[in-house]
């Protein structure tokens, strides 16, 4: 009898699992498909050749202001992407979150520079706001950024979807992939499900809102990314942070 109850104990908490699992899917659906319909090649290089009319080289990637914008653009392939999802990892103090202030920065000053009403969002998971002020006082790049940088101390993701279909901003980071979580995914902030479908989910309102993202990552004492090696394949960019070989104090990315 006691096995019984513990087997249908069991069994409840699978299928209470899995109810939460499907609700989180469909509470994060924010592009919807179902009023898409397949179009042929000849159609989709129609609606290039129209878009090509319309958009200007800077609507089609986000240029980077000064020398070490143009530096980070060049690793780019030219510039950030809307709609892109980059993740950027690195050993713990090499100054990935230093790296990506500087690039929002870079976004919000280069929005400022064409008159485009956009802000930047960057969500710290592992800081205050106020922390990431005062390590922002550091960086001269944000002196032209301090009214269209927005910072969001946040662990939840849910909130995060939320504020990228109000906000509409140029430009999203999430510090860091391992911290935030998922409302209705089982496992803590940081496992391999929590993080799997944080990044599913994002990379769903970066595509569908045409909204870059780029994602912080740790690394394990292997030197990977730490989480599911499918988070790699999610992305559209891996980015890779590290320390001078030869021992001085610049970065190689």
């Amino acid at each position: 009898k006691e096995k019984k109850n513990s087997t249908t104990k069991s069994g409840a908490r699978t299928a209470d699992a899995a109810m939460r699992q499907s609700k989180a899917r469909q509470n994060v659906a924010w592009v919807s498909t179902t009023d898409t319909q397949p179009r042929t090649l000849k159609q989709v290089a129609e609606d290039e050749r129209n878009n090509d009319k319309n958009e200007t080289a800077s609507s089609r990637r986000i240029a980077l202001t000064n020398e070490e914008g143009k530096e980070l653009a060049r690793v780019l392939g030219g510039g950030v992407v809307p709609g892109s999802l980059t993740l950027v990892g690195g050993e713990p103090g090499v100054g990935k979150s230093t790296l990506l202030l500087q690039l929002a920065a870079m976004i919000a000053n280069g929005a400022a520079a064409t008159n485009t009403p956009k802000n930047v969002l960057y969500v710290s998971g592992e800081e205050s706001e106020e922390q990431v002020f005062h390590r922002a006082t550091r960086l001269p790049v944000l002196d032209g950024a301090h009214e269209s940088l927005l910072v969001h101390a946040t662990t939840s993701v849910d909130d995060v979807l939320q504020l990228a279909v109000s906000l509409q901003p140029a430009a999203i980071v999430v510090d860091s992939i391992q911290t935030v979580y998922l409302d209705g995914v089982t496992g803590a902030a940081g496992s391999v499900t929590q993080v799997r479908e944080c990044a599913a989910a994002l990379l769903r309102v970066a595509k569908g809102q045409r909204i870059p993202i780029l994602l912080v990552g740790h690394v394990t004492k292997a030197g990977e990314i730490a989480g599911p090696r499918v988070l790699e394949h999610v992305v559209d960019a891996v980015l890779y942070l590290e320390n001078d070989v030869a021992g001085g104090p610049g970065r190689i990315l």
